[in-house]
């Protein structure tokens, strides 16, 4: 990774790496008494995404009526984010640390 990482910051580079993670998912509202912790029934997801090329961050957010955390989801906001960040790179490598989807 810090090899890909010194390569996609020179100049001319073509290549740009980026790290992806899902991250706990969140329960909303966020409520603090013991009878209504178990009545809440809805969680959100936070997706980020770090380019190292420039070490800018850029986080999808959606709660589970819109999406789940399955394959499909990560995978939009992968391509939401490839698309926002590649201005003339050819080349893009991806990590992730066993992120489910």
């Amino acid at each position: 990774m810090a090899s890909d990482t010194k390569r996609s910051k020179e100049a001319d580079s073509k290549m740009l790496v980026l790290i992806f993670d899902l991250h706990k998912e969140l329960a909303f509202p966020k409520l603090t008494t013991s009878i209504s912790y178990y009545k809440r029934n809805m969680y959100v997801y936070n997706f980020g995404c770090h380019n190292l090329r420039d070490d800018s961050i850029h986080m999808y957010f959606w709660d589970e009526i819109s999406g789940s955390r399955g394959s499909q989801e990560i995978a939009t906001c992968l391509l939401k984010h490839i698309h926002i960040s590649v201005t003339s790179q050819k080349h893009i490598v991806a990590y992730s640390d066993t992120c489910g989807g």
